[in-house]
């Protein structure tokens, strides 16, 4: 799956493709998990807190594994381990790669509404301007597009700018509400 994006956060711009190597199955071929694989790309254009990078500098990438398992019908759970690449961070303080290890669950509700829920642990992060990223959401899927409406302590909506660049806390006050429209076109 190939996928782009616009976020009017930082007026990013993004990319990703998403490759299943697992699949999980029952029967005979009995694989109790899924594994997929993420490569994405980020490229900020807000022009005012970084005008004198260089257009190679305002990129970021994120690597990411999908572990998942479909528990019953109505249950599933994730486990992501993620490594963001910035090629240039905003102070010494900061380092280029960071490792990441994020959580997730599914709860079905009905055919076509979820509640679901993510959390990104961020190792050996020694900036205390950010927090580790916490949310959840309901999907509502209807055919063809899938409506998103979730409550966050992040404001962007790339895999770098999420899990490393989280300026709020949810003790403080620091919620956000998102909503997304989804849509898969098969060609």
């Amino acid at each position: 799956m190939v996928g782009i994006g616009r976020s009017t956060f930082n007026k990013s711009y993004d990319g990703y493709l998403k490759y299943v190597l697992l699949k999980q199955s029952k029967g005979i071929k009995n694989q109790p998990f899924s594994l997929v694989y993420l490569s994405s790309f980020n490229l900020n254009t807000l022009r005012k807190s970084q005008s004198d990078y260089p257009f190679l500098g305002r990129l970021s990438y994120a690597n990411q594994l999908m572990i998942a398992s479909k528990i019953s019908s109505q249950f599933s759970i994730q486990v992501m381990p993620t490594i963001i690449h910035w090629n240039m961070v905003e102070n010494n303080n900061q380092q280029n790669n960071i490792f990441i290890l994020g959580t997730g669950f599914r709860y079905l509700i009905t055919k076509s509404v979820s509640i679901n829920s993510e959390y990104f642990y961020r190792f050996l992060h020694n900036s205390s301007d950010y927090y580790n990223s916490f949310s959840i959401g309901l999907d509502i899927e209807t055919g063809g597009h899938v409506f998103q409406l979730h409550i966050t302590n992040s404001m962007g909506m790339d895999e770098a700018s999420f899990m490393t660049r989280t300026y709020n806390s949810w003790s403080s006050g620091g919620i956000h509400f998102g909503f997304n429209i989804s849509r898969e076109f098969n060609l």
